[in-house]
């Protein structure tokens, strides 16, 4: 019995020492730029805290709080030879400690990043006006992740460009985000309103045609709602600086998808894929997650909408509006300019899509246009033809009357824009195209009236029957007497 009690003794004696299993710091790269990331991760511990310092060429740089995060990052902002310490305390009161060491070269990375981590450490000293980005940046942050799904890539979009760009933003408290997004939207090519958004029926329907919203996801910080899911429940947040939104949030919560096809609330940011935790500021990096749109709705969202896609003209490529949607001719708007009619092929869509096609009504009778959810949002007339975005198994997403949906395939024609070609004309009485007199549009030579157009309106002819022609004009497909058509000479 007494020898039993000295085993246990002697035991409960090593168990602080045996706690770590010999606790080691294992670092991503042992030499790296100013600028890149390096991740740590202390093996052999478990339910520990630690203490982080980090040391440059010997000199003490940083000595942190007490932390519970044994997997963690570093941005290092100058060269030098650098040792990361961990002094490590078990929860039963075990001390070990461990370090890593790795070089840093003087090649600065301030890359383009898909989602950047304003509070990494590596903003800490890059300024905007009077303060600096890792304390004032995030609508610029914001501004960044926006304009790089746009497709905008290069050097100027910048989080430290836009710092001195728009330098003239920062105000008492942050930046004036309506004066920041009114002129980068003259300088970038997109459209915005002064007002906020706060209509989730709006919200959605702006978010079907490609649009964007800087929002104040919390007091204090602005992020980036990107995107939906097809039901229109749930929006997608671009966020540079999570752990500030975690703070902060009140009757709100962030989520993430789950292995069943739904969402997940969260509570802590490690949970989402892609998470990193930089020690040196005690919080995470940029993440992507999810919040409900009443959320987002309630708080106000500013718009930020890319245009629908742009004209060639002189060599420059102008962001313009659609009007009315053609297989060889279109009608499109630029802002503050009248409607001008344009050949569809010198239009360039400004989102990835299909190959360019368009999608004709087949039937006499009309159709319906739904959203994700199998609502109903326009009627579509016989005939028509329609801007298509995206084909899927039974139903292709079209853009019609200024809004997105989609339509069956069954209903459909599909048609590749580089395969098409007509005689353009306009429509005339007694071979004048001026005046307003009503030329029929009907649905076949003799058939049905579609419409009735003016004379002096835009068409393209694309076939030839005895005694009319079937045309192409103000987005529909029908037939019009010969006599009230004056081609362009070949």
């Amino acid at each position: 019995m007494r020898r039993c009690l000295y085993v246990l003794v002697f035991c409960l004696f090593l168990l602080p020492a045996l706690a770590f299993a010999d606790a080691a710091m294992e670092v991503s790269s042992d030499m790296v730029s100013t600028g890149e990331v390096v991740d740590i991760r202390i093996t052999g511990a478990e339910r520990a805290t630690c203490v982080y310092r980090v040391l440059i060429d010997g000199r003490e740089d940083f000595a942190g709080a007490p932390d519970t995060h044994l997997e963690t990052s570093y941005r290092p902002r100058q060269a030098g030879n650098y040792e990361i310490q961990a002094e490590i305390t078990s929860e039963d009161g075990g001390h070990e400690t461990a370090a890593c060491f790795f070089t840093v070269t003087e090649d600065v990375r301030e890359e383009k990043e898909d989602i950047y981590s304003q509070r990494d450490g590596w903003w800490k000293d890059k300024s905007y006006k009077t303060s600096t980005l890792d304390q004032s940046g995030c609508a610029l942050f914001t501004l960044s992740h926006a304009l790089d799904r746009m497709g905008v890539k290069d050097a100027s979009i910048l989080p430290s460009s836009l710092g001195k760009t728009y330098a003239s933003c920062l105000i008492t408290g942050g930046t004036s985000v309506v004066r920041l997004v009114n002129q980068a939207s003259e300088d970038y090519g997109f459209q915005t309103k002064s007002d906020l958004i706060e209509n989730k029926k709006e919200i959605q329907k702006q978010f079907e045609d490609g649009a964007m919203f800087s929002f104040s996801i919390v007091f204090g910080h602005i992020a980036l709602a990107s995107g939906m899911t097809e039901d229109g429940k749930r929006v997608q947040v671009v966020d540079s600086a999570p752990s500030v939104t975690l703070s902060r949030i009140k009757n709100g919560s962030l989520y993430i998808p789950d292995e069943k096809g739904g969402f997940r609330k969260i509570t802590d940011l490690g949970e989402v894929p892609g998470s990193r935790y930089y020690f040196e500021t005690g919080e995470y990096g940029g993440l992507t997650y999810y919040m409900d749109m009443s959320y987002v709705a309630g708080r106000g969202v500013r718009l930020i909408k890319p245009y629908q896609m742009t004209y060639s003209e002189d060599g420059a490529a102008l962001p313009v509006e659609m009007v009315t949607f053609g297989t060889v001719l279109c009608e499109v708007t630029r802002t503050g300019k009248k409607t001008m009619t344009v050949l569809t092929r010198d239009l360039d869509w400004r989102r990835d899509t299909e190959a360019k096609m368009a999608a004709l009504v087949t039937g006499r009778k009309s159709i319906a246009m739904k959203n994700h959810s199998g609502t109903k949002l326009k009627t579509i007339p016989g005939r028509s033809v329609l801007q298509v975005l995206g084909v899927e198994e039974d139903r292709v997403r079209v853009r019609y009357d200024e809004a997105v949906g989609y339509v069956e395939s069954k209903s459909v024609e599909l048609m590749d824009l580089s395969q098409i070609s007509g005689i353009q004309g306009q429509l005339s009485l007694n071979g004048s195209t001026s005046g307003r007199a009503k030329i029929k549009v009907r649905l076949t030579p003799g058939g049905k009236v579609l419409g009735e157009y003016v004379t002096g309106t835009d068409l393209v002819m694309l076939a030839e029957e005895e005694d009319a022609y079937e045309v192409e004009l103000k987005g529909i497909r029908g037939y019009v007497q010969k006599e009230f058509v004056t081609l362009e000479e070949q």
